[in-house]
């Protein structure tokens, strides 16, 4: 029997089995708390646990030794194997103490479950991590030159949805063995995820590295994968990058290449990318893929802000003043991001929606707890901006229609923004968005008006309440006479359709006089107020 001792992160003693308390003579449990090389010691004075075993991602063979009560040293070899969590950080360790062979089995057994994909039998992602470090060394010190390959399969998910995912399953093992059959004994080919794959071509120039993985993307594609009485089509987007002395880091060589593979998908699917430093698209693409993450995060720990911006009424001024309701982003260190930084990734990766309904539900918050003893009680309405992706989710809207109907906030008290490129571009989404929000008194403004169509034609079909004009028209609207005279008819069409009008970046006096006289009904911009946050810090705290 194997004496078993575990050990947390720091190397302190949290677990010993029955037989390591025989072993070491001591009674149940009279080490726990310790650490582990005070129990286990080398044979040297040195001690043996240190920051150099910290990086093994393996199992690992020790020799060692222990003191019994009785003063004797005994000596024996230790197998220490690492606890890792869903991200592959290391926990703790656990140690399989044992004079006999069996041990040795049981660490190799160990050290191959550590390393290997269960269902394909390929490498994993952490295996494939130690390959590429041993590879960019070879890389820097001996100028070898090797490629990297990221193959993600085309519409993998049909498969798991249409036939289950035990055909799912079978078709990735399947996809395994054809990228094994072109490979070379020195490549490394890893399963990292769901339907991804890695490949390591080592010592490898360019030419010779398209050659092989354009026959790996050929066999996929004529691959005949057959689950019961289907034959199902399988193709695979594949991103390439060349390692070499200049390559900063395995975590930037993935980030590359996970690039490249993601701009071969949105290029059709079925085709090798290549990734090249100074290719716009990819450096564009890489740089989305990172805010993404920072998005995800700043989510998941509730680090968004809100701000308002009064919109003043400027015609009758017995109207209620209103706000338009904006979000900003915190960083890890406290900074505030403006959106232009992150929203342009969040709509191409589908994240706005989980944007959008943050910003509801806080406003709906504000409004029920504090807006009535706060500096603002006087504004009545806010104004939340709604995205086109947002706007499509039938899901979106039932949440939204649920959540204000059980608010005490009333309807007339929100207004919707969308903008008017997608409100004309998707007119049937819009209209049902609108139609049933109206149903509980809510109000929208047809954001950017003039930036797009232009087409007031649309306007007799979108039962909106506001035009907010679009702030090019308002920047020169002084010094212009053509920007003068769009908001002038933009203003007219707003009168004679009942619709209220809103210039945006009213930046100084001179503009607001401006639009004063044409006579658009509300201002908004620096020149009325710069955004403020909607929470003070008493609130947030």
């Amino acid at each position: 029997d194997e004496a078993i001792l575990i050990t947390n992160a720091g190397g302190y003693i949290i677990y010993a089995n029955p037989v390591a308390d025989r072993m070491f003579g001591m009674g149940a449990g009279a080490y726990i708390g310790e650490p582990i090389d005070e129990v286990l010691k080398s044979s040297s004075a040195k001690s043996w646990y240190g920051p150099k075993h910290q990086d093994d991602a393996l199992a690992t063979t020790l020799g060692l030794q222990y003191s019994r009560r009785d003063g004797s040293i005994k000596e024996v070899r230790a197998i220490r194997v690492p606890i890792c969590d869903n991200e592959d950080e290391e926990r703790g360790y656990i140690y399989i103490i044992h004079n006999g062979h069996k041990s040795l089995e049981i660490a190799e057994s160990l050290s191959y479950q550590a390393s290997h994909d269960t269902l394909t039998g390929l490498v994993n992602r952490k295996e494939l991590e130690r390959n590429l470090t041993h590879a960019l060394e070879a890389a820097k010190h001996f100028d070898k030159h090797h490629m990297l390959c990221f193959l993600d399969l085309d519409l993998f998910k049909v498969v798991n949805d249409n036939y289950s995912y035990r055909a799912g399953d079978a078709l990735l093992c399947q996809v395994a063995r054809e990228i094994e059959r072109e490979l070379r004994q020195s490549d490394v080919v890893a399963r990292i995820g769901g339907d991804e794959f890695a490949v390591l071509l080592m010592d490898c120039d360019e030419d010779a590295g398209v050659e092989i993985v354009e026959k790996i993307r050929q066999r996929i594609r004529n691959l005949n994968f057959k689950w019961e009485s289907a034959s199902i089509d399988c193709t695979s987007s594949v991103g390439l990058l060349m390692l070499d002395s200049c390559t900063p880091s395995v975590s930037a060589a993935l980030s590359a290449v996970d690039t490249a593979c993601s701009i071969a998908k949105e290029k059709g699917r079925n085709r090798i990318q290549h990734y090249h430093h100074d290719d716009k698209r990819l450096r564009r693409k890489r740089g989305d893929i990172e805010w993404v993450e920072k998005i995800r995060h700043a989510l998941e720990e509730q680090r968004f802000k809100l701000y308002y911006q009064p919109i003043i009424p400027i015609q009758d001024k017995t109207k209620s003043e209103r706000a338009e309701v904006l979000v900003r982003m915190v960083d890890d260190v406290g900074q505030i991001i403006p959106p232009i930084n992150f929203i342009p990734a969040a709509e191409r990766y589908n994240l706005m929606h989980q944007i959008d309904r943050w910003v509801l539900e806080e406003t709906l918050n504000f409004c029920e707890v504090f807006k009535s003893s706060s500096a603002i009680e006087h504004i009545n309405t806010f104004s939340v901006n709604i995205s086109g992706g947002s706007l499509a989710d039938e899901k979106f809207m039932d949440y939204i229609f649920h959540r204000i109907k059980s608010s005490a906030v009333a309807g007339e008290n929100i207004c919707f923004e969308i903008t008017e490129t997608y409100a004309i571009n998707n007119i049937n989404d819009a209209l049902k968005f609108i139609h049933k929000l109206k149903a509980l008194g809510c109000r929208f403004a047809l954001d950017d008006f003039g930036s797009g169509y232009s087409s007031f034609s649309y306007l007799k079909n979108l039962p909106v309440d506001y035009l907010k004009i679009d702030g090019c028209f308002i920047r020169d609207l002084v010094t212009n006479p053509v920007d003068y005279a769009m908001v002038e008819s933009i203003h007219k069409v707003g009168q004679v359709m009942n619709i209220q009008t809103v210039a945006e970046f009213v930046e100084d006096k001179h503009i607001l006089r401006a639009i004063t006289d044409i006579g658009v009904d509300y201002a908004q911009g620096y020149c009325v107020s710069k955004p403020k946050p909607l929470f003070d810090d008493d609130w947030d705290n």
